[in-house]
């Protein structure tokens, strides 16, 4: 049997269609498309009438129930039986499930605060125990990417609850700013992927069959993935639930966090070498030109009245800049991230450009004043000038010639060993002609006729 065989070989004759079904089994698709719609349809999520709480609580243990279901019957056909694609299915549909494709956290909000908010806690341990008992059942290790499928999860439950207590005055609108810092959250999000997923363990292999490991891997890809995506239409919805505006400049912080994240894609079938790269240079540009022009509801004013306030293009323009540093120039990043934080800090809490422009107009015009005063006007005025210059270039000329060395013409020590005279040069010549040794001629030297 292959990693992922449809079901162990049956040999039992059967008709076409029965073969199809008991080859393909559709049943489990099905059903959860059945749970998805009556969830959205009991809730009321097609309209904007709430159901009562009685029924949705209902609703909410009716569905943790059937999400057991579905990891128990999952992993038993898997470890159990060898059914690898049903396994598989099921434990699929429970992930989906898991990162509340139903919606209900947001309707649990919608009916009561306080009970939501209790309700989530009981549903987010839960959701938590199912992923600890999904990995350890997988034989996944429990490592950084653990920690990120937790943390998107996290954010997940929470987003909902944070959005019904910052909800203005209980009216069902939402400040702009909320939702600004909460596309902020999931542009951070995406950007951790990078420093908290990491490829699968190898040594895993020796502790499982090929089966589980290769379905220990797609769902440890999915359920990376599957939360993100989730996080993202849940912001969506939220927008519409408290009736937000989104805003060009809400799409920013992902498009930088995208950004981060293909730091270490490598070029493949799907993405060449030069689209990464492309997509790497250009998203952190788009950021900043979507965020520029930017209304005024999306300013924070959080050093307000020591600082100046933090506009989306100031926040757009400061992110870009980091992952520039971080994609391009990492081996620089101790020098240039606080020099990047410095100049933020000077902008947000030194003098307003205006204040800059006027004292440097004031420095220039009192320096010039200055300079004015010192010129002379008169004729006696510049030759004192002329004097105090002569005296000056003559303190300069005498400097520079008591620096240079004594020449010999002077009559001092030229330069040599010890500070003497220098040896005298052997000259073959004349201490040939004044030995007493007697001249040989050459006899070889031609002579005169």
């Amino acid at each position: 049997m292959t990693p992922l065989e449809y079901a162990p070989h049956d040999g039992a004759p059967r008709s076409a269609p029965v073969r199809f079904l008991f080859r393909h089994n559709p049943f489990y698709l099905l059903s959860a498309m059945c749970m998805l719609a009556g969830c959205l349809c009991l809730t009321n999520s097609l309209s904007w009438t709430s159901i009562g709480l009685g029924r949705l609580l209902a609703l909410v243990f009716a569905l943790n129930f059937y999400e057991a279901l579905l990891l128990g019957l999952g992993l038993f056909l898997l470890a159990r039986r060898g059914v690898v694609r049903d396994g598989l299915v099921l434990l699929f549909l429970e992930a989906l499930f898991l990162v509340d494709a139903a919606f209900l956290n947001v309707e649990v909000f919608a009916v009561d605060l306080r009970v939501g908010l209790l309700t989530n806690l009981a549903v987010y341990g839960l959701a938590l125990a199912k992923l600890f008992v999904l990995f350890r059942a997988l034989g996944l290790r429990l490592d950084r990417t653990f920690a990120f499928v937790v943390a998107q999860v996290t954010t997940l439950f929470c987003l909902p609850g944070a959005f019904a207590v910052l909800s203005r005055g209980g009216d069902g609108s939402l400040p702009p700013q909320v939702a600004y810092v909460a596309w902020w959250a999931v542009g951070a999000v995406a950007a951790a992927s990078v420093l908290m997923v990491r490829p699968r363990d190898e040594e895993d292999r020796h502790v499982m069959s090929a089966s589980h490991h290769r379905v220990g891997s797609i769902l440890r890809r999915t359920m990376v993935l599957l939360p993100f995506l989730s996080l993202l239409v849940h912001l969506v919805t939220l927008h519409w639930v408290y009736n937000a505006h989104v805003y060009a400049a809400f799409v920013s912080p992902l498009l930088l966090g995208l950004a981060v994240g293909l730091a270490p894609v490598k070029p493949s079938a799907f993405a060449k070498r030069a689209d990464v790269a492309l997509l790497r240079v250009l998203l952190p540009l788009t950021a900043v030109i979507f965020s520029a022009d930017a209304p005024s509801v999306l300013v924070l004013t959080p050093f307000e009245p020591f600082g100046r306030d933090v506009t989306p293009l100031f926040m757009a323009t400061w992110g870009a800049y980091g992952v520039y540093v971080y994609l391009y120039l990492a081996r620089f990043a101790p020098l240039l991230l606080p020099a990047g934080a410095a100049v933020a800090a000077l902008y947000l809490f030194g003098p307003a450009p205006e204040q800059v422009a006027a004292g440097t107009k004031r420095g220039a015009n009192w320096g010039y004043g200055r300079v004015l005063r010192l010129v002379p006007s008169t004729t006696a005025g510049w030759g004192v000038v002329g004097v105090c210059a002569a005296f000056a270039f003559l303190a300069i000329g005498a400097m520079i010639s008591l620096r240079k060395p004594p020449s010999e013409d002077e009559g001092g020590d030229a330069p040599g060993a010890e500070g003497g005279a220098p040896p005298a040069l052997p000259n073959p010549v004349g201490d040939a002609l004044t030995t007493d040794a007697p001249i040989i001629p050459d006899e070889a030297a031609p002579t005169l006729t």
